[in-house]
């Protein structure tokens, strides 16, 4: 028995120094990790799983999302999210599609963006109205199609959210962008002093 109790614990006291040996991964030369988050904290330019949704409805590749491809794409996106074919997405049916086409379980739009009705049966129109709903709050000139700068936002980390940022009107959420984080189209562009 100390004999089995000594093996153990010269096999416990291997495997934590081999993991103190290993140290962290460098990232490939090429590329990042694959499955790597990436840091944000440092804010920048960013896309909602939303607007990466929204890209992936461009069937003719041009850069830009008109309605008829927000159609298709809803169409595209619920026929892969009822598993079961039953013509309905149940809410487990449609947190498995959320986590495969969102990246989260839990990214919005959400269950109750979609199942308005709160019966737990989701139709095909539903997930029209959800994804026009969000189509609509992207598309800030209103012209029914959109574009990549309506699509990305800035991200700024918390402590520089409380002070205006360099260069945007009104120093990011204001009652004049509808409080949503600024998007490039508020940049003001420089001054030019020459």
């Amino acid at each position: 028995m100390p004999h089995n109790a000594f093996r153990c614990f010269a096999v416990f006291v291997f495997c934590i120094a081999a993991a103190a040996c290993a140290g962290p991964q460098k990232p490939p030369k090429d590329g990042p990790v694959p499955g790597a988050r990436a840091n944000v904290s440092d804010g920048g330019w960013i896309a909602k799983p939303t607007a990466l949704l929204m890209v992936g409805f461009d069937s003719n590749h041009d850069q830009m999302t008109d309605k008829a491809e927000l159609l298709k794409g809803a169409a595209d996106a619920f026929a892969a999210a009822d598993r079961d074919d039953s013509g309905v997405v149940s809410p487990i049916e449609l947190t498995a599609w959320s986590k495969a086409w969102l990246g989260a379980p839990y990214a919005k739009p959400a269950l109750y963006d979609f199942d308005a009705d709160q019966d737990n049966r989701i139709s095909l129109r539903d997930y029209e109205r959800a994804f026009n709903d969000v189509f609509a709050g992207f598309d800030e000139n209103k012209d029914d199609v959109l574009t990549r700068e309506e699509l990305i936002v800035l991200f700024a980390p918390r402590t520089q959210r409380q002070s205006r940022p360099e260069g945007l009107a009104g120093g990011g959420r204001t009652p004049q962008n509808g409080g949503r984080l600024p998007r490039v189209s508020d940049i003001e562009p420089p001054a030019d002093n020459s």
